[in-house]
């Protein structure tokens, strides 16, 4: 009997990347097995011959600690309805390791309340799990046994990158190929899709009201953010031209409902950009803050609207490398920024939150880089590579080692 990959889906974006690895599994000598909760999904992978679980209504789990789920935390569900979706997940999660011999779990981020569900099922079992994540680096997929940032195995344990070697030339052959096309970057691939409505939203929050199947966020504030994303943003503040001949610190902002700020930081947006303006006054600069590309909330807008004077403040919708190339100092919470920063190896850096890659010398960022995080482009259509693929399915040798 063939081995199987169980594989979380909670949105039509992750179900296009995942299904990308159905094929090459097959050929591996692996069944696929996804788990949803969203019906159009399931119709999907019905027609495309994929096996999969479509997760049923359920009571609340009454032990599940809500502090953990990323959509009670950043308010778009409530604390019965976290509890009836862990409850949900955890039980379909038994039903189907029960019957099947599931090998390994696949995850998004692992944080959302049906992924820590799954998550905590497979432990219970047994069964190790690989949690994926953008690395926000072209055609590179972070992938780790325990999680992402703060509760990824690297960062707590970056002594595993010693096992890794690269030469030194294809480091700097990557590094001045990435330099050369993110300065030509004008919007992340991430934040086009953010930006856009869509239709597959509406139509699983109607398909929901007629099958039987688990929600995992209120109708109430589902219909509140999308019509929050529908209404004009709020006037900001015009962005600062002249940033050459400014000194000045950096301060990016993060998505304000993101995993990165909610779970992996004890600074939050608003708090940040506190602690960015006193160093700023403190060592006479200025502070230049860029918006994040994929946040649509108005909680963000606000925040900018307020803090910038432009005198002392300012805002920037200037590429990322520029800014990063005339600043004199940066602060970051988890940002990408600070990833980048690194690599290019000035200015200095300051991080408020708890990324997978801040604790990392610089031998040791390259072996994450080159090694550590799997060649693989998130938004690619064709079926993942058996290269990529064996290096994947290795992974989970990390999970107890």
């Amino acid at each position: 009997m063939k081995k199987e990959i169980l594989i979380v889906i909670d949105s039509l974006d992750r179900y296009r990347f995942f299904k990308r690895f159905v094929n090459p599994l097959k050929i591996s000598g692996y069944r696929t097995h996804f788990i949803t909760s969203l019906p159009s999904i399931h119709f999907r992978a019905k027609n495309e011959g994929v096996s999969t679980t479509l997760c049923k209504k359920s009571s609340p789990h009454d032990e599940f600690d809500i502090q953990r789920s990323l959509e009670y935390l950043s308010g778009e569900t409530t604390e019965e309805l976290a509890r009836k979706t862990y409850h949900s997940f955890y039980r379909a999660t038994e039903q189907i390791l029960a019957k099947s011999t599931t090998s390994q779990c696949f995850i998004w981020n692992g944080s959302r309340t049906q992924s820590l569900a799954v998550s905590d099922a497979c432990k219970q079992k047994g069964i190790p799990c690989l949690f994926f994540e953008l690395s926000n680096l072209p055609n590179k997929i972070f992938i780790d046994p325990w999680g992402v940032s703060s509760a990824s195995r690297i960062y707590h344990d970056k002594t595993i990158l010693a096992e890794f070697d690269y030469p030194e030339e294809k480091y700097d052959s990557w590094k001045s190929s990435y330099l050369k096309t993110k300065k030509k970057e004008k919007t992340p691939r991430q934040a086009q899709k953010s930006k856009s409505l869509r239709l597959e939203y509406v139509l699983d929050l109607f398909l929901q009201l007629i099958f039987s199947t688990q929600k995992t966020t209120s109708y109430k504030l589902s219909l509140k953010r999308l019509a929050q994303r529908l209404l004009p943003k709020p006037k900001l503040p015009a962005p600062f031209a002249d940033i050459i001949n400014l000194d000045y610190l950096f301060f990016p902002m993060q998505v304000n409902n993101d995993s990165q700020l909610i779970l992996h930081s004890d600074i939050n947006n608003a708090q940040a950009l506190k602690i960015a303006y006193q160093e700023a006054l403190s060592r006479n600069l200025a502070l230049v803050v860029k918006a994040h590309p994929a946040d649509t909330s108005q909680t963000s807008n606000k925040l900018l609207s307020e803090i910038v004077d432009n005198k002392r403040v300012f805002r920037s919708e200037k590429n990322t490398l520029h800014l990063i190339e005339y600043a004199r100092e940066i602060i970051v919470i988890n940002s990408s920024v600070g990833l980048e920063g690194n690599i290019i190896g000035t200015p200095p850096i300051k991080h408020l939150g708890r990324s997978a890659y801040s604790k990392l010398t610089e031998s040791e960022l390259k072996k994450f880089i080159m090694n550590y995080l799997v060649d693989l482009d998130y938004f690619d259509n064709d079926d993942i590579s058996h290269k990529a693929l064996e290096k994947i399915l290795t992974r989970k040798k990390l999970w107890t080692q």
